[in-house]
């Protein structure tokens, strides 16, 4: 019997409000494409309605963000992300099958996740190119949450 991963299926989530553009952010503005018109007669399903996998979203809002407050949970053209409410600063999104985080500069040295993906379809993805400087792809690693609360905690202070 298939059951649906940690409750997605079941519990439908209202969409957190969306991310207000800014400096700290422009940039994943730039790079996640809007997310399409909410499906007829119902409200989007952020788990299932934004074209990523469930489970990626799913990593990233309840894995990565499980210490985080809930206002971290928000989003950019309609996709799911985590984000430093107060400054805007965006610490993980997904991607399709991939998810990505922002690890502080006091974390980097110890972080071994690639800043490119190769794609399915044999395309590249660099996000030092594309989101700039601290940006990795995450792979499932333990050590992702706690790098997620240190970004939040980085960006508490005025940058």
């Amino acid at each position: 019997m298939h059951r649906p991963a940690r409750g997605i299926m079941q519990v439908m989530v209202a969409s957190p409000p969306e991310l207000e553009r800014s400096a700290s952010n422009d940039a994943v503005f730039a790079y996640l494409d809007p997310v399409g018109p909410t499906p007829p007669g119902r409200e989007r399903n952020p788990y299932l309605d934004t074209g990523h996998h469930p489970d990626i979203v799913e990593r990233v809002w309840r894995d990565l963000g499980a210490e985080l407050p809930e206002t971290a949970r928000c989003r950019v053209n309609g996709n799911p992300v985590l984000a430093h409410h107060t400054s805007g600063a965006v610490i993980a999104f997904p991607r399709g099958t991939s998810y990505a985080l922002w690890i502080p500069p006091g974390e980097r040295a110890d972080c071994d996740l690639l800043t490119r993906h190769t794609w399915g379809n044999a395309t590249t993805t660099d996000l030092t190119e594309v989101v700039g400087e601290g940006w990795r792809w995450g792979r499932f690693d333990a050590r992702e949450p706690g790098w997620c609360v240190a970004a939040h905690r980085w960006w508490d202070h005025d940058r």
